[in-house]
């Protein structure tokens, strides 16, 4: 870069006429012009890549290359289409022949990069502009795989292009194997600039379903959402969504399934600032519901809620959280059921933290951290807690206005209700928060029946 500086200030990008130019000189001149063509050319590395709705096999400008389970699109030429449909069956491992001739084996799930980087030809700046829904459900309950879109440019998300990477729910088959939820994949938006997004991100774990015989399948974890754009970022009516999902009911005396937990959601713009419009509630991480039996007259069961995910939200400018958004890091609420254990825990909120380093952060919308309440249990002498609300922690260089409420709480105890002594005959009373002993008329046996109530924590 020196010796093109120096090219540019000495004027000796083209050849003198004078019969004297030395040849010295004539050197120099032709290597700076070797320097300025080669920067060109680093430079002009670049694709405006849009993601369409073309066929299989009709990608235009770049092709598909492999390494392990990871696809990535690479184009060649200034500007490039990539079918949404190939991403989708790279994702669920649908069999398909893509463009440029790789295959992608059925059954055989992988993960997506998107990048505006050519291989050859292609202009100075890249980007990459989603303007169709991307839907697909992972298969895997043990492999979360990823869509990345990177670009050294800006990134945009348009309106009606939702992208939906929630896992495939449990068959209900067998097994409680099989009834188990699969993964979300993640969600990766990289940008040199800056990134804009009008449309929802969802990754959302499946639901657990009920098998012929055995426990409850349970909720697959969502996966993370993480976006960069150091030029700033933008969102406008698109909510980010990352949910556990539910757990699947038991088949008879067994245990219910368990919630999956919410992913992380991370927005970063190290260069700019953050603004987020329009949304009725912008970022969610919440944990699944689990199974259990409303009733208390189930099975056994861990009926454990599922933890959220932390919002991480950074940016050197100013960051805005508009009227009418919101964020929310909820653990969700354990399940009843009957002879529940110490496992039927209810999930915990998580941390939600916003920094901007060299500006102000204006909230104008509520933050909620909550923990799930606790079970209510029979047959058990102990009842399980409500669990713990995340940390709200909240910094700006130039100041913090917050004009909504900020919550972190912890989630209400649950009940226990646990008979005591020899009650054969008796009468089945059930009276919350009281002890009662009476005679039954029946097998004239004393009895008792005691309830037991535990507190939330805060």
């Amino acid at each position: 870069m020196e010796i093109f500086t120096n090219c540019i200030k000495k004027g000796t990008l083209f050849f003198e006429s004078n019969l004297q130019v030395t040849n010295k000189r004539i050197a120099f001149s032709l290597t700076c012009l070797f320097l300025f063509a080669f920067q060109f050319q680093i430079f002009a590395q670049q694709s405006a890549v849009s993601i369409t709705t073309a066929t299989v096999g009709n990608s235009t400008g770049g092709t598909w290359g492999k390494a392990g389970s990871l696809y990535t699109f690479t184009p060649n030429a200034a500007t490039a289409t990539v079918s949404a449909v190939e991403i989708q069956d790279i994702l669920t491992g649908t069999a398909a022949t893509l463009t440029g001739g790789q295959t992608v084996t059925g059954g055989t799930a992988g993960s997506v990069t998107i990048t505006s980087a050519t291989s050859s030809g292609g202009v100075a700046t890249g980007s990459i502009t989603v303007t169709t829904p991307i839907t697909a459900a992972n298969p895997s309950t043990s492999t979360a795989n990823t869509l990345t879109l990177t670009s050294t440019g800006n990134i945009t998300v348009n309106t009606g292009s939702a992208i939906n990477l929630t896992g495939k729910a449990g068959t209900g088959s067998s097994t409680t194997a099989l009834s188990i939820g699969c993964l979300g994949d993640a969600i990766v938006l990289n940008a040199g600039g800056t990134v804009s997004v009008s449309s929802a991100l969802t990754t959302t774990g499946g639901a657990g379903a009920q098998p012929s015989s055995g426990a409850g399948g349970n909720g697959g974890a969502g996966g993370t959402i993480t976006v960069t754009g150091p030029g700033g970022i933008t969102i406008t009516s698109a909510p980010f969504t990352s949910t556990g999902g539910a757990g699947g009911a038991a088949n008879g005396n067994n245990a219910g399934g368990a919630g999956g937990t919410g992913g992380n959601i991370s927005l970063t713009a190290s260069g700019g600032t953050i603004g987020i419009t329009g949304v009725a509630t912008a970022l969610v991480t919440t944990g699944g519901l689990p199974a259990g039996d409303p009733t208390l007259n189930g099975g056994s069961g861990n009926g454990a809620g599922g933890t959220a995910g932390a919002v991480n939200i950074s940016a050197s400018g100013n960051i805005n959280l508009g009227a009418s958004t919101g964020i929310t890091a909820a653990g969700a609420n354990a399940a009843g059921c009957n002879q529940c254990n110490a496992n039927c825990l209810a999930g915990q909120g998580s941390n939600v933290t916003i920094n901007s380093t060299t500006g102000t952060v204006i909230i104008s919308s509520p933050i909620s951290t909550i923990g799930g309440n606790g079970a209510s249990l029979k047959n058990s002498a102990t009842p399980t807690s409500g669990n713990i609300g995340g940390n709200i922690s909240i910094s700006g260089a130039n100041g913090v206005s917050i004009a909504s409420a900020l919550t972190s709480s912890g989630g209400t105890g649950g009940n226990s209700y646990k008979w005591w002594g020899n009650c054969y005959g008796c009468f089945r009373w059930e009276f919350r928060n009281y002890c009662i002993k009476f005679i039954s008329k029946f097998s004239k046996h004393n009895c008792s029946y005691n309830v037991n109530r535990r507190n939330g924590r805060a």
